[in-house]
């Protein structure tokens, strides 16, 4: 049985880009995040590709 770690828990449209709210259960966590925005840095690998495929979702051409 797997566990969900993270979860896009909103996604809200601005003037710079979408939003989104990331929930880290694990840590127990809310992390907003630009999807125009480059990556912080403090993200681990395995946030950073959940990142990446959130962003895949709302912007394909990416």
């Amino acid at each position: 049985m797997s566990s969900i770690r993270y979860e896009t828990i909103f996604q809200k449209q601005l003037g710079n880009g979408t939003e989104i709210g990331i929930m880290d259960y694990l840590e127990g966590k809310l992390i907003k995040l630009n999807l125009n925005d480059k990556e912080p840095e403090y993200l681990n690998p395995e946030l950073k590709e959940f990142f990446q495929q959130e962003r895949m979702k709302v912007n394909p051409k990416q």
